[in-house]
């Protein structure tokens, strides 16, 4: 097994396990985790200084900045006390994201990417779709916060997959954009446990009626 191969299957595992976590603790480590991976993806890809600059950047928004911002946004929300319910649906949908990227890795990615980038293409699509799904399965605000990150880390291994190394402007406006969406979100959850005395979005949506 090369190292490529071994970075993409820790991808897809820091990708599924925040989905059944219950708690959000250990779904922000794992995120932090992730990071990890993820800038030596980009050393991988792009072997020289811009590559390792990227790296340190990717470290410093990735596995610092993001996982951070969580932490606090889920201390202020009070959402680390709360556990929330895995369903048989969100098996289902871990079962499916799954079977469906081995099918892609091995008889399609493989073709159309070459071996080394195809395999990560393939694990990069399954961090997507289960960072995704994240989205739709979770209650809390924060938790969806956390879904976000874990679709753009998927989107950022997609692109180094596939680009061979993403330009640096272009990695650091994508890590900027993603600090601002954050930041954003964070403000509007902690107005959101201001306002309401929770941060579930079930409720929130009840509110509604």
């Amino acid at each position: 097994m090369t190292w490529t191969n071994a970075l993409s299957d820790l991808l897809v595992a820091t990708a599924v396990l925040p989905v059944l976590l219950q708690r959000m603790r250990p779904s922000v480590f794992v995120l932090a985790l992730q990071g990890l991976l993820l800038a030596a993806v980009a050393v991988v890809f792009n072997p020289n200084p811009a590559g390792i600059l990227t790296a340190v950047l990717v470290l410093l928004a990735k596995v610092i900045a993001v996982p951070w911002l969580l932490h606090r946004t889920a201390e202020r929300a009070a959402a680390y006390a709360l556990v929330e319910k895995v369903t048989p649906w969100t098996y289902l949908g871990v079962v499916g994201v799954l079977l469906a990227v081995r099918l892609l890795s091995a008889h399609i990615a493989p073709a159309a990417f070459g071996a080394t980038a195809g395999h990560l293409a393939s694990a990069a699509l399954a961090a997507t779709m289960l960072g995704l799904l994240v989205v739709a399965t979770r209650r809390l605000l924060p938790s969806q916060m956390l879904g976000l990150a874990l679709t753009e880390n998927g989107l950022y291994a997609a692109g180094a997959a596939l680009a061979h190394g993403l330009p640096l402007l272009l990695d650091l406006g994508v890590l900027l954009d993603l600090l601002l969406a954050l930041l954003l979100l964070a403000w509007l959850t902690g107005h959101v446990r201001d306002a309401w005395g929770h941060v579930d979005a079930d409720q929130l949506n009840g509110l509604r009626g």
